[in-house]
């Protein structure tokens, strides 16, 4: 991996950052003028690195919440050339009205790493949220705001040396509630395998459907790493004028890259990569006029793109490559249920193999996906052998389920290979095989009646079968 001298130093220091130390430093505060430091703040108060965990905690979280509006809390040991290893065995509350940042000297430069506390007892977090009742001590976080105001966390890494949370859903960072404003960049999150599903990067909530309350935002998240976390980024519940944009994230070994719900508009993921991710790259749900453009997926295990009950969304220019679709259901995008008034267009699909599987599917498996337009995508170089006698499970281009109707497929070119042409490659549930022309729910554009049509998905599941899968997701 790219930084790997970065990690072992980063672990290394983390082997002195124990509550048992016996000569604790208490972290030292100061207060200088903006002039002294590459920000706009009105003040910067730097917070030193404390070997004792819980001074760490404790400090950031005073200098937070004796933050005045617009001042940057620091936390540097005055030297930008080493690292600073910032172990924290509790977690760092921020309440009501937080308008301001936190920096480091450089992801690169500055760890705020979760650890057990004193006597091995696991990461401390007794808080319960006003706005989520209920939820005391059951998600832990390291770094948690309600309420705020205007937020910038910039210049950090967050990981984890076994906190001691087992079972529990455990954040490195929540933004809860409010109309705020937020800017994430130049982070990285790091997990610690083996089991990264229990952890979240950056969970994000701005109105609460289970509270009725309503919220909106803009928020930045820019320039961000995430490996071995189980979903890196979790927005929710951002109401109509909310701005959500994601761009130039890089995960590698995430459960989700995006895993999102609620979002009435404004979302946007651009320009970010997403390596090997354990279920979906991208999951939306109940999100409307979302943009997914410019992106690239590699060795997704399930599903590079995937939708529910979304609609006006725009997936574009993405490149979806090396990946193996291990059952019917895995695709590079999944138009899944209730995908509305959507446009899958140029998006490229490279070195795709499996023995059932499509490129682009619009299931319709539990309420119909209608209205979508699916044009002008690239499967040359995808390696598709297509539905055909010999493989009759495909994979294929583009499955439409028996719940997609009145979609638009516009693909003037299926070349793949072998000769394989538009029937070999686009397979239709609603059409009626046993007759040469097409008569199904949908509008295809030049269409080609084939031979042994009929085999067509012979001995796979059909699509109205629930997946596992399905159960643990929603």
């Amino acid at each position: 991996m790219r930084r790997a001298p970065f990690l072992l130093i980063a672990f290394s220091l983390a082997l002195a950052c124990s509550d048992t130390t016996t000569a604790p430093e208490q972290p030292v505060f100061s207060v200088t003028e903006a002039s002294t430091i590459a920000t706009l703040a009105s003040n910067v108060v730097t917070v030193h690195p404390s070997k004792k965990c819980s001074l760490n905690a404790s400090a950031i979280q005073q200098a937070l919440n004796e933050a005045q509006p617009g001042d940057v809390v620091f936390l540097t040991d005055g030297d930008a050339t080493t690292v600073d290893t910032y172990c924290v065995s509790e977690g760092i509350i921020v309440l009501n009205g937080f308008s301001g940042t936190l920096r480091g000297e450089g992801k690169e430069n500055t760890i705020i790493e979760a650890v057990k506390g004193p006597g091995k007892k696991p990461f401390h977090f007794a808080f319960d949220s006003d706005y989520i009742p209920g939820t005391y001590g059951i998600w832990p976080t390291v770094l948690h705001f309600e309420f705020p105001v205007d937020v910038t966390v910039t210049d950090l890494t967050f990981t984890e040396s076994d906190p001691g949370h087992p079972g529990n859903y455990f954040q490195f960072i929540a933004i809860w509630g409010g109309n705020h404003t937020a800017v994430f960049e130049n982070l990285a999150f790091r997990g610690n395998p083996p089991s990264p599903e229990r952890l979240a990067g950056i969970h994000a909530m701005a109105g609460s459907e289970a509270l009725s309350l309503d919220g909106k935002g803009t928020v930045t998240i820019r320039n961000v790493d995430i490996n071995d976390v189980g979903d890196g980024i979790v927005p929710m519940w951002y109401g109509e004028g909310s701005t959500f944009i994601i761009e130039d994230l890089r995960t590698t070994r995430a459960g989700f890259g995006v895993w999102g719900r609620g979002l009435s508009s404004g979302l946007q993921i651009t320009g970010s990569t997403f390596n090997e991710s354990g279920a979906d790259a991208v999951f939306l749900g109940e999100t409307g006029n979302a943009s997914i453009t410019g992106n690239t997926f590699t060795n997704s295990r399930q599903t590079g793109i995937f939708l529910r009950n979304a609609s006006n969304a725009t997936v574009s220019g993405n490149t979806i490559r090396n990946q193996h679709f291990g059952a019917f259901w895995h695709s590079g995008i999944n138009l899944f249920s209730g995908v509305r008034n959507s446009i899958v267009t140029q998006n490229t699909f490279d070195n795709l193999s499996g023995d059932e599987g499509q490129a682009i599917f619009l299931w319709g498996l539990f309420a119909s996906v209608s209205g979508n337009t699916v044009d002008h995508n690239t499967f040359t170089l995808s390696g598709l052998p297509g539905w055909t006698a010999d493989t009759p499970s495909g994979p294929g281009a583009i499955h439409l389920g028996a719940g997609a109707l009145d979609n638009e497929v516009f693909e003037p070119e299926y070349l793949v290979g072998n000769g394989k042409g538009l029937c070999e490659m686009l397979w239709d549930e609603t059409d009626d095989e046993s007759t040469s022309q097409y008569d199904g729910e949908n509008k295809i554009h030049g269409w080609q009646p084939c031979e042994l049509i009929s085999e067509r998905g012979s001995g796979k599941e059909g699509s109205e079968a629930e997946p596992d899968f399905l159960r643990r997701r929603f």
